[in-house]
């Protein structure tokens, strides 16, 4: 997915109360077919993909006229965050997340995104 690619609403809450994160895809974007697909595809992935370090998808709609995905909220820096105040992550770090992020959801993932 493209960088900014969505609007965040870190405020959410689920029908039983559970804190949500709740992403609906920018206009511009969600006029381009080939987008709306990868996100149909990305959404389905996430649906499949299961564990303790995911986000469960809660709901979501690819088909709406702006898009959108309501995951579980998982609080905790960004990537980018973390890379900021604490440097660069330590090579057995970046392997260990590669583990349990990427190679699960490459097998899961025929368009080769992730």
């Amino acid at each position: 997915m493209p960088a900014g690619w969505a609007r965040c609403s870190w405020a959410g809450r689920s029908p039983g109360g559970r804190l949500v994160a709740v992403k609906v895809i920018r206009a511009e974007l969600a006029g381009d077919p080939g987008f709306r697909a990868r996100f149909a595809r990305e959404v389905a992935t996430a649906r499949r993909v299961s564990g303790v370090f995911t986000a469960p998808v809660v709901d979501a709609d690819p088909t709406a006229p702006l898009p959108w995905l309501v995951t579980g909220f998982v609080n905790g820096l960004s990537l980018a965050e973390a890379v900021d105040e604490h440097g660069a992550l330590p090579v057995a770090s970046v392997l260990a997340l590669a583990e349990v992020v990427v190679l699960p959801n490459h097998d899961q993932d025929p368009t080769g995104i992730v």
